[in-house]
C-alpha cells in the first residue's frame, strides 16, 4: 500500500499545471521523493514545529480564517478533485494538498495569511458549508469518505532531499507533462517532462 501510494503521488507531483510557490533552492540529486510524517518542517528559510492550524485567506468574505489543518486538507482536497475518485486518488491528493500547505505555511510572507483558496493563487479549499452545497444529497457519503482518506494519511508529507516538494498538479494533461523549467524558468529535478498516455483514455481529453 506504501509503495502504490508513493507511486500515485510522484505521477500527482509530476504533473505540472498550478504555479505554486517556487522551491528556494534546487536539488542536484537524482529524484528521490519520499512520504513521511511531519514533525518538524525544514526549508531554507526556517524550521517551524508542526503546527495544527493553518491562517487560510477566504477571497470570497475578503478575510481570513484560522482553520484546524485536517479541516483545511480535507477542503483543499474536495475543492480539487471529485469525491467520486478512486480512495487511494483521494489519499495522494491529501498529501499533495498537505504538502503545499505546510511549504506555504514555512515561506510566508503576508503576516495576515498562510495561503489563498484562490485557485490562480494557491490551491482551492471551500468548508464544510459549500461542500454540502456542492455535494447535494451525496453529501454524508462523500464527507465520510473524504474524512477517512485524509485520516490515514494525516500529517505525511512529500520530501525530496530533505525539503517539502513543490507538490504541483492538475485534472488532466494533453498526454504529456511540462518541465518545470518551461513554466517557471527553474529546473526542478522531480518536475520534469513525462508521458501521461493515460490522460488521453480520458472523457474529458
Amino acid at each position: 500500500m506504501k509503495n502504490y501510494l508513493i507511486l500515485v503521488l510522484f505521477c500527482a507531483v509530476s504533473i505540472l499545471f498550478i504555479p505554486l510557490a517556487m522551491v528556494d533552492r534546487t536539488p542536484s540529486t537524482e529524484t528521490d521523493i519520499t512520504v513521511k510524517e511531519t514533525t518538524t518542517i525544514t526549508t531554507t528559510q526556517k524550521t517551524l514545529k508542526k503546527e495544527d492550524t493553518i491562517d487560510v485567506f477566504r477571497t470570497t468574505d475578503n478575510k481570513t480564517e484560522n482553520i484546524t489543518m485536517f479541516e483545511y486538507v480535507c477542503g483543499s482536497v474536495a475543492a480539487e478533485m471529485p469525491l467520486a475518485y478512486h480512495e487511494e486518488a483521494i489519499k495522494a491528493q491529501a498529501v499533495a494538498c498537505y504538502t503545499n500547505a505546510l511549504r506555504q505555511k514555512a515561506g510566508a510572507k503576508n503576516e495576515k495569511s498562510h495561503i489563498s483558496d484562490d485557485t490562480t493563487v494557491h490551491q482551492g479549499y471551500i468548508d464544510k458549508a459549500q461542500r454540502k452545497e456542492k455535494w447535494g444529497e451525496d453529501f454524508d457519503k462523500y464527507e465520510k469518505k473524504l474524512e477517512k482518506a485524509v485520516k490515514e494519511v494525516e500529517n505525511k508529507a512529500l520530501y525530496y532531499d530533505e525539503s517539502l516538494c513543490v507538490a504541483a498538479f492538475c485534472a488532466i494533461s494533453n498526454g504529456k507533462t511540462e518541465a518545470a523549467k518551461s513554466l517557471w524558468g527553474t529546473h526542478i529535478p522531480y518536475l520534469v517532462s513525462t508521458e501521461s498516455e493515460g490522460d488521453t483514455l480520458s472523457p474529458r481529453y
